[in-house]
């Protein structure tokens, strides 16, 4: 008789790939040192991403006098900090093969991009590489998006609604026999994203561990957005940021000087700029 983990596992395997081009972009933007040259070689491999990055540019968010008509200007037009946010939401669009206007889908897309955000910073702060950062946190919930299309996602939200929060773990494990952090390191390694990526991926939820800087950063990014408010799920008492204080390890005493509303105002800035590209 098959397991609930077999089924699962094989109901991922049936999976389609992620769009592989937005991956290597994606990967490639960890590196501070990029050269445009590059980015434009990787997209143009992918039309449909390509088409996504000059439409982004013309868009009227960027409000040009003139068309941008060359891939290369666009991808300077639209830089780094655009540029992310608009491979992640395009490769997606192209996995889901729909919108994903879902409820489910929407919490999962804006606490992906507020953990982004906030990794980014937390790295700029601890003086650690803000693109890696960046991108594990973009990409750290993957195995969430993974178990939903796997086991479909109303499925998913019902077993994830059933208890506590701090619990969803045990539930995955119980009704799927895998819960979202192995998902992702799967996927992850499927795709063939760096190790560090992957592991990132694997212990968002397992608290600070010494000598694991990336998977530190998007813990601490993971759990500071849920404190802000950008959680895949509501809890009945959330997290205070005192409480997120008190879980980090010695040397962070500048954390004190965050302040949850300005942080939720930005985030929801950024967030809402990133929906109209």
């Amino acid at each position: 008789m098959p397991t609930a983990a077999s089924e699962t596992l094989a109901a991922l395997d049936q999976l389609p790939p992620f769009p592989p081009v937005a991956l290597r972009m994606l990967d490639a933007l960890t590196r501070e040192e990029l050269e445009t040259s590059e980015l434009v070689q990787l997209a143009s491999a992918d039309p449909v991403l390509a088409s996504e990055i000059l439409h982004a540019a013309n868009s009227a968010l960027f409000g040009l006098p003139r068309r941008v008509k060359t891939l290369q200007h666009a991808i300077v037009l639209v830089g780094r900090d655009y540029l992310r946010p608009l491979l992640f939401t395009a490769a997606l669009r192209a996995y889901l093969k729909a919108p994903g206007r879902s409820r489910v889908f929407q919490e999962w897309w804006r606490h992906s991009l507020a953990c982004a955000l906030l990794a980014d910073g937390l790295a700029a702060a601890c003086q650690k590489s803000r693109g890696e950062a960046y991108t594990a946190g973009l990409l750290h919930d993957i195995g969430r998006l993974g178990l939903m299309m796997a086991v479909g996602a109303d499925r998913y939200r019902a077993v994830a609604a059933r208890g506590a929060p701090a619990l969803a773990l045990e539930r995955e494990q119980e009704e799927f026999g895998v819960d979202h952090c192995q998902v992702g390191k799967l996927l992850l390694e499927k795709w063939e994203l760096p190790p560090e990526l992957a592991d990132a991926s694997a212990r968002h939820h397992d608290g600070f561990h010494r000598g694991r800087a990336l998977a530190n950063l998007v813990w601490m990014a993971c759990s500071l957005a849920t404190v802000v408010g950008f959680s895949t799920q509501k809890p009945n008492q959330p997290l205070s940021l005192e409480e997120w204080r008190a879980g980090l390890p010695p040397g962070l005493e500048w954390t004190h000087r965050l302040e949850v509303d300005a942080l939720r105002k930005t985030l929801e800035e950024r967030i809402g700029v990133y929906s109209q590209i």
